[in-house]
């Protein structure tokens, strides 16, 4: 095995301490230039984009509290949120419609004491930034970055705004949404629009792109499966990959880069395409397939080395290539990216939510919860 040292990212959270410029702040400060492991799929209510066929539990409920940088303080006039860069990813998405009502406020229940009862969360400065509305979002593109940009805006009503000061308690966000068109009753499909959900999690997320390609004109295209995951017990990043139908007998070899995809790849004499960067190579690995052409690397447990948070955000890409010794042809597995995750020894992200879904959502006074420790990736712009 290859090993090349993973380069470090820098981080950043960016406060304002009363300036008359625009600045944006964003929570969780940990996630401002890296994708988050998770997606608002996987956290359904949270987001004014949840999509469900059942009209009632479009109408929901949330609140966020989120303990900020007690340094933070300003005028906030204005949120964004990330859409997720791994799930449904490369679509544009448009014509998209909520409705929903907005409240911000300072609440004395931090991350830590967030009630489920939505009233005794409410700070005593709560001020409706946007009153209840349709907002048409005409297009989300996806861009393909990591991670996406915040397009997902939330737009305050003209000359509303709320003054936060961090060194006075949490900040409170109070959504209440009750409808969206991310159903088509008509045509009986979805429309998806994924937000970035931080957590500090001990498994990234993961995606892959293009086909493998086949070695045999009866066999089946050769597919690559790879995971990226902190073993928490040890503090170690460990890689693991595997795959199905290369040639049996022959070697498979397992190639890992660092942020290593090239959009176009590079078509092998075999017709085959190489998606990786070589010049990014991390790490090599051989074995040789069974007799269904099935091998995993390493052959035993994983290659695991010690974890470092700068590592956080960063792209594992790799694809499997499958050599027929005889012939020397050379055949390739579908691209596969991991994103690392940010992960630190039992800790939780200084946020939680509670919510309540369905047709008393919006006058029942207790929700569900408190759940602690996952986030949308926001920003808000502070003045």
């Amino acid at each position: 095995m290859r090993t090349k040292l993973i380069y470090g990212l820098g981080f950043a959270a960016i406060v304002s301490s009363g300036l008359a410029a625009q600045t944006q702040v964003v929570y969780p400060p940990q996630f401002e230039k890296i994708e988050a492991s998770g997606s608002s799929s996987s956290y359904s209510y949270g987001s004014p984009f949840y999509a469900t066929s059942s009209a009632s539990y479009r109408s929901y409920r949330y609140m966020q509290v989120m303990d900020l940088d007690s340094k933070i303080k300003g005028k906030i006039s204005g949120l964004a949120y990330r859409r997720d860069g791994m799930r449904n990813a490369g679509a544009m998405v448009t014509n998209l419609q909520t409705e929903l009502e907005l409240s911000l406020s300072t609440s004395k229940n931090g991350s830590s004491a967030l009630s489920k009862t939505f009233a005794s969360n409410i700070g005593a400065d709560a001020v409706t930034v946007v009153a209840k509305k349709k907002l048409n979002i005409a297009a989300i593109p996806f861009l393909g970055t990591s991670p996406e940009p915040f397009f997902v805006r939330i737009p305050f009503d003209s000359g509303k705004q709320f003054s936060y000061d961090g060194s006075k308690g949490s900040l409170l966000l109070d959504m209440r949404v009750y409808d969206n068109n991310m159903y088509d009753a008509t045509t009986r499909t979805y429309r998806y629009l994924d937000l970035d959900m931080a957590s500090i999690a001990t498994y990234g997320s993961s995606v892959s792109y293009g086909d493998g390609c086949s070695y045999d004109f009866y066999a089946r295209p050769m597919s690559y499966y790879g995971s990226v995951s902190v073993d928490s017990a040890k503090g170690n990043l460990r890689l693991y990959g595997s795959a199905n139908y290369g040639i049996p007998g022959q070697p498979l070899v397992w190639v890992s880069t660092v942020n290593g995809m090239n959009k176009v790849g590079a078509k092998l004499p075999t017709g085959c395409t190489l998606y990786l960067d070589l010049s990014k190579l991390m790490a090599m690995n051989v074995a040789i397939a069974n007799s269904r052409g099935y091998a995993r690397w390493p052959t035993t447990g994983y290659i695991e080395f010690p974890y470092n948070k700068d590592y956080a955000g960063l792209n594992i890409d790799s694809q499997a290539l499958s050599l027929n010794v005889a012939s020397g042809q050379l055949y390739s597995s579908n691209f596969h990216r991991a994103v690392v995750p940010y992960w630190e020894a039992n800790k939780k992200l200084a946020t939680a939510r509670v919510y309540k879904a369905g047709t008393t959502a919006q006058t029942d006074t207790d929700g569900y919860g408190p759940y602690v420790g996952n986030s949308q990736v926001m920003t808000m712009t502070l003045k």
